[in-house]
């Protein structure tokens, strides 16, 4: 190992924790209070979206209490905005961003139809706050780090990037959503694929990625999203592992061959991904992979905002209190601050985040794991709007990842079938259809279905390519291979005929 990588990262070390010092002593205050933090920043959004077209529509004038923010700003899903955020691609001015938009940014886009999120310098500070709080945690609580080689998710999008008005739409990786000294620091460490923007196709890209970081004996940390992301990279070398061996000093070939994967890259420490909801079992799966790298659940990060992000030993992620103002829609029908949460709860997430959007639905239901300070830690259970309700039996994506998880079906996913009124579970291996029957008939409308004849009993198809199938399903529609969440149901109904039309395709 060079002397000037360990005096690279020797001194990135120390800027970083430079950086990370303010914000590190502002959360810590916050902890210990969150009632009072999170008021104090609502106040701070109410006061900028006054500034706002929207805001000036709702009647807010910035003094509002908590009370009567809530009286003059409804609930809101991305439809209610959309209006106003295709007027702002058009424009300049405050519609509903408080401040200049900086670039667009689509939602992961597998869960629905594309939608597009401003990203202003607030946001983007707002991220920038999440990476440098997880990013000292790790240096000070995480496995030593000696290099800091580290590759981030960088995917292709395969299309053209759009703009309006002179507005970017889209980012190329995660180093776009990072503030300029931020940004700069972390460039430094990186593990960058070249020729990005030919790679023109999944396979290529794999491919291109997959000789980059083989090139790498010292790498120490990926990030990632999905977890089956890097499982379809290692599935790319495994077809064809001679090729990739060749030129690997003896050992790391020897170990490439043998898919000793954490020998392929004796240095990782630290794979950081999705674990929770959907992505449970792939990211099981990946652990099995690197016995003896730590596999870190990512917090709660939507392209909407940074909620959450995770520390080291902590069941559930720290809440970013400066940063977003959060409410909680529980199964009794109330709206809760963070503060009112208790441990064992369960809720629905409503964002308020810097801008412009306020009281939004995410769509994501979590669950209180304990206390940080007095402060919830939270932790991301599934959609609370992914549900398939083919007669009634509105069967939740929760629901049937714990089925598959009770039966240790990794890479598998539920897809139904509106014209047979029954649902298909595809799996890359043998599946028992009954025994999964069985655990789906644990929620109660899925159960009564059955009884009454309304649902068949679901078919099994075995399709070993399965995630690639899904890969390129997706990446077709437009979404960044990095960014495609690991599903447990395809529930719209869109994307069960999608792929049950490219599952009969030979």
């Amino acid at each position: 190992m060079s002397l000037w990588r360990r005096a690279l990262f020797a001194s990135s070390k120390a800027a970083l924790r430079v950086l990370a010092a303010p914000v590190r002593r502002s959360e810590a205050r916050a902890l210990e209070n969150p009632a009072q933090a999170q008021e104090a920043l609502r106040q701070e959004l109410t006061r900028a979206a006054a500034r706002t077209e929207r805001g000036r529509s709702l009647g807010l004038d910035g003094a509002e209490d908590l009370a009567a923010f809530r009286a003059k700003v409804p609930l809101v899903a991305y439809e209610a905005l959309e209006p106003w955020i295709e007027r702002q691609r058009q424009s300049d001015q405050p519609l509903i961003a408080p401040d200049r938009v900086k670039f667009f940014e689509t939602t992961s886009g597998s869960n629905g139809h594309k939608k597009l999120v401003p990203y202003t310098a607030a946001l983007q500070r707002s991220m920038t706050r999440m990476f440098l709080l997880w990013a000292s945690d790790v240096l000070e609580r995480g496995p030593t780090l000696e290099t800091g080689l580290a590759y981030f998710s960088v995917s292709p999008r395969f299309q053209v990037p759009e703009a309006t008005a002179g507005t970017p739409i889209g980012v190329e990786d995660d180093r776009d959503y990072l503030e300029g000294p931020t940004r700069a620091l972390l460039e430094k460490l990186l593990v960058m694929v070249p020729g990005l923007p030919g790679l023109t196709t999944p396979g290529a890209f794999h491919d291109a990625l997959l000789r980059r970081l083989l090139e790498e004996p010292r790498l120490e940390v990926i990030s990632i999203w999905s977890p089956t992301f890097l499982l379809v990279v290692l599935e790319h070398a495994e077809r064809d592992l001679e090729r990739y061996a060749a030129g690997l000093e003896p050992d790391r070939a020897q170990a490439l061959r043998e898919r000793r994967w954490d020998q392929v890259w004796p240095a990782l420490k630290l794979i950081s991904c999705w674990a929770d909801g959907g992505s449970v079992l792939p990211a099981r799966q990946l652990a099995e992979r690197f016995p003896g790298v730590l596999l870190q659940p990512k917090g709660l990060l939507a392209t909407e905002a940074p909620l959450t992000y995770p520390r080291i030993g902590l069941d559930g992620g720290v809440p970013l209190l400066d940063e977003v103002f959060f409410e909680f829609l529980t199964g009794a029908g109330d709206v809760r601050t963070l503060a009112e949460l208790q441990p064992g709860e369960e809720a629905e997430v409503v964002i308020s985040q810097r801008s412009g959007l306020l009281r939004y639905r995410l769509g994501d239901r979590v669950a209180v794991t304990g206390l940080v300070g007095k402060t919830p830690a939270l932790r991301f259970l599934g959609r609370s709007q992914a549900v398939s309700d083919l007669v009634g039996e509105k069967l939740n994506e929760a629901v049937v990842a714990e089925a598959l998880a009770a039966l240790s079906l990794t890479s598998s996913v539920l897809i139904p079938d509106i014209a047979r009124r029954r649902y298909v579970l595809v799996t890359p291996g043998a599946a028992d259809a009954n025994a999964f029957d069985r655990r789906l008939q644990a929620a109660f409308h899925y159960q009564r279905a059955r009884q009454l004849g309304q649902l068949e009993a679901p078919a099994h198809v075995r399709h070993a390519g399965l995630p690639q199938l899904l890969q390129r399903l997706f990446s077709q529609r437009g979404m960044k291979l990095g960014d495609l969440k690991d599903r447990a149901l395809l529930w719209r109904p869109d994307e069960a005929s999608a792929a049950l039309e490219a599952l009969e395709r030979p």
